[in-house]
């Protein structure tokens, strides 16, 4: 039996690439991420069904010869699971966000993707590894196992997409492709994407008066597309190895502010922070406890000694181009 989550979006205001990309606010740039995005624009009801096998009294081991599989997703997005093998059909009155199964280990079951208003499906993910790019999947499943489908919005660009990344020479070569982030700043415009299972940042440097037309918003495919590749930079090569993250473990989070990182959100029940460096964001557990949320500040986590960090994700992508620009 198939225990899902549905999720009924009542109102999806995913911002487009126009909307995305608001008008720019001088150096610092502005820019907007598909996180924020879909945090901004999802307003849900969920069915009242357990969130987690836990909560359903589900167990990794129900039944001999049975294995778990959670299926979630990331990003504006719905599930079908099949639990036979054969293509299964989306939910158009509930549709799925999630769902848990149990099958018979090895069996052949088939999962399917497709991205809600103005977000493309991008890739599965098996227990936090690549699995496939292809939308439809027919996995054999020998262990408990959880696949995400992940989503990253469209531009809605209805141009073709550069195959090699060596040969797009301009913004409209990049435009199809599902983005983390668009950025526009006083010097530069800048297309923060994902192709191949490999992030890339499309970098055009410009000048403020391409974007003088009253109506930009409603014209920026037809702007950006042909405005010249001026750098395109694998962000996938430049994020750190786990090696050189865990260099930070034992120094404090005082220590981490002081070389420039910063912190957004927490789960002090994890105490997990998500702090921001460099081009990234960072999942950083610090050995501790707070009990006051409320009133919580900087000065009560400098103390705490790091127990590990890993890399989360796309954080400022575009803080180089920033720095740069003001030391002009």
């Amino acid at each position: 039996m198939i225990v899902k989550k549905a999720l009924v979006l009542g109102l999806i205001f995913a911002v487009t690439f126009a909307a995305a990309c608001s008008k720019k606010t001088g150096e610092t740039g502005n820019s907007q991420t598909a996180a924020e995005t879909a945090a901004a624009s999802e307003s849900e009801t969920t069915a009242e069904v357990p969130e987690t096998p836990e909560e359903a009294g589900e167990s990794s081991s129900d039944g001999e010869g049975m294995v778990l599989v959670t299926v979630n997703t990331d990003g504006l997005g719905e599930i079908a699971l099949s639990e036979t093998g054969e293509k299964p059909e989306f939910d158009e009155e509930f549709p799925m966000s999630s769902a848990f199964t149990h099958v018979a280990k090895g069996k052949t079951i088939a999962l399917s993707a497709r991205g809600q208003e103005d977000y493309q499906f991008v890739k599965w993910m098996q227990d936090g590894a690549y699995y496939s790019a292809e939308a439809d999947i027919t996995p054999a499943v020998e262990a408990d196992t959880e696949f995400v489908a992940v989503f990253l919005m469209s531009t809605g660009y209805e141009g073709p997409a550069a195959e090699n990344m060596a040969d797009a020479k301009t913004m409209g070569d990049v435009l199809a492709l599902p983005h983390y982030e668009i950025a526009t700043g006083e010097k530069y415009f800048a297309y923060i994407f994902e192709h191949d299972n490999t992030m890339y940042r499309a970098v055009s440097f410009i000048t403020p008066e391409i974007f003088d037309d009253p109506e930009y918003n409603k014209k920026y495919n037809a702007i950006a597309a042909p405005l010249p590749i001026d750098r395109m930079d694998n962000l996938t090569e430049m994020i750190p190895a786990q090696e050189e993250l865990d260099k930070y473990v034992g120094k404090t989070a005082g220590d981490l502010i002081d070389e420039g990182w910063s912190y957004s959100s927490y789960n002090l029940e994890d105490m997990a922070f998500d702090m921001y460096h460099g081009l990234f964001m960072y999942t950083v557990v610090l050995d501790g406890t707070i009990e006051n949320s409320e009133e919580l500040d900087e000065a009560d986590i400098r103390p705490l000694p790091v127990k590990s960090i890993t890399w989360a994700g796309i954080g400022n992508g575009t803080s180089d181009l920033e720095q740069e620009a003001a030391a002009e």
